[in-house]
């Protein structure tokens, strides 16, 4: 257990939850791993000294540098990404064992009691562009507790994208609320608002600008991201049978919503709310844009 940071405050409330005198409702904010040099990121993540390094033409100060060559695969948007691609056989995933990288997936938390979900549903606000999304919460032990319920988004990940260079997570966070205190055997019906912006992706080397692909896109009720994305794999017909084992866990497609985008969109998510255009101006940032830079970079890329 990592207390470090809580102070004497937060040592007080860690002793009571472990005495059963509070009954703990929060999710993790990371993903924890066995071992963290099993993501990519960690190759990365030591100094690279400059060609020629010399201190009479650089200072010792700049004398190395980083480059993060796996984009947003970092965290639960790498491990889930993979571990679907894995199940669905795409993107040369590979072999791959979820369960030996990921102790505890993004958004994991632990209660005295049980709750079960149902009756999800999304209702498109098209005045707000918003996805009004909500579930019922059901507490199904015999301890009261809140419950967090968080909403994911899974978007469509095309041949444009793999062509461009647009990269798509298989889980992606868009919306989360916390139930009230709720007694054995009590319910709440809570609902999320989603701005359907946030299933827009930013391509870099195409259009830079966001846009949103034509394809389905789900959204899901979760209680972490590799339950929000087992849940996306159920809605498109994968199971642990039909799988041969590479799927570890049913989801529940009944806690899901398909909306389908049918035309490719650069335009609507091209501007800001306030009207202003959305352009790419930071290019340079990406060696492989920088015509100062001889050197290619290989960016991660789910495709391969």
């Amino acid at each position: 257990m990592w207390i470090g940071g809580v102070g004497g405050y937060g040592l007080e409330a860690v002793a009571d939850i472990i005495a059963g005198k509070v009954n703990p409702s929060g999710s993790l904010a990371d993903t924890y791993l066995y071992n963290n040099y099993s993501s990519p990121a960690m190759q990365n993540f030591v100094p690279t000294i400059y060609e020629g390094y010399s201190e009479e033409l650089i200072p010792s100060s700049a004398k190395s540098y980083m480059i993060y060559q796996e984009g947003i695969y970092v965290g639960h948007k790498y491990y889930e990404t993979r571990y679907e691609d894995f199940v669905m056989g795409t993107g040369n995933a590979g072999e791959y064992d979820y369960s030996a990288n990921v102790a505890f997936p993004f958004g994991y938390g632990l209660s005295y009691t049980d709750f079960e979900y149902s009756d999800m549903k999304a209702v498109y606000n098209a005045a707000e562009d918003t996805f009004d999304v909500s579930v019922t919460v059901t507490n199904k032990g015999d301890v009261a507790g809140k419950e967090t319920v968080q909403i994911y988004v899974n978007v469509p990940y095309t041949d444009y994208d793999k062509e461009n260079g647009v990269e798509k997570a298989s889980a992606s966070l868009v919306g989360f609320d916390k139930t009230e205190i709720l007694e054995p055997g009590a319910s709440e019906t809570v609902t999320i608002s989603v701005e359907r912006r946030e299933f827009a992706s930013f391509d870099t080397y195409g259009y830079q600008t966001y846009i949103l692909d034509d394809g389905d896109y789900y959204l899901t009720a979760a209680t972490d991201a590799h339950n929000a994305v087992n849940n996306f794999l159920a809605a498109k017909g994968y199971t642990v049978a039909n799988t041969d084992g590479r799927m570890d866990t049913d989801g529940n497609a009944e806690l899901t919503f398909k909306w389908n985008n049918p035309t490719f969109d650069a335009e609507t998510y091209a501007v800001t709310e306030d009207g202003d255009a959305i352009t790419a101006q930071l290019s340079i940032a990406d060696p492989n844009l920088n015509e100062g830079i001889e050197k290619d970079v290989t960016w991660l890329s789910r495709n391969d």
